[in-house]
């Protein structure tokens, strides 16, 4: 992110569920993506990993909850003691569990703020090109997820080899003038843009 950086690097991008268990797509979770980023430095084979999910933000305001929301959620999806003790977790869970159209085409993003150089704070996001599809495609393709268990996972494929995937990652500043609309310390609130 450094003004004399490079204008492109060799990127490896590594798609998944939230679980980490091989389930089928058509089961609620959250999406992820992992990026290493290669040759960033001077220094040979140095390289930078972003972890992004399709949630605008964490699974909890800090490490504390969001140990408590991966500990109730170990099983499955977190339990009613759980849920009742945290609506917040919850709400921001029930927005992006849902099986997507295709992985290609979620925003994904850092959901709680990273420290870009000494003093300020960032989020990331990554977001795809225009490649929108028409509702009855959407609808179609939607039926494939009853029959097909890694429907995900082959429609990217089939997308790579035949129309490419191409995303843009942007950063989000913490706003230096109003801090209470980019708060660092409650990773559930969302930045607006």
């Amino acid at each position: 992110f450094r003004k004399d950086a490079s204008e492109s690097y060799p990127v490896l991008a590594r798609f998944s569920n939230g679980k980490g268990t091989i389930n089928p797509d058509f089961m609620p979770d959250v999406r992820g993506v992992a990026l290493k980023i290669f040759e960033i430095g001077p220094e040979p084979n140095k390289t930078l990993d972003l972890l992004m999910t399709n949630s605008r933000v964490a699974f909890g305001k800090d490490h504390a909850e969001f140990v408590e929301f991966m500990e109730a959620s170990k099983d499955g999806l977190p339990g009613l003691d759980f849920n009742l003790g945290h609506p917040r977790v919850v709400a921001s869970l029930l927005k992006c569990v849902w099986p997507p159209r295709s992985l290609a085409e979620l925003t994904y993003g850092s959901g709680h703020p990273y420290l870009l150089g000494e003093s300020r704070a960032m989020k990331m996001k990554l977001a795809p090109y225009d490649d929108h599809v028409n509702f009855l495609d959407a609808v179609g393709a939607t039926f494939h997820l009853i029959e097909n268990h890694d429907f995900l996972r082959h429609e990217l494929a089939e997308r790579v080899s035949t129309r490419g995937v191409r995303f843009t990652l942007s950063l989000q500043l913490e706003n230096e003038r109003d801090p209470a609309s980019t708060p660092i310390e409650d990773a559930l609130f969302e930045w607006t843009e």
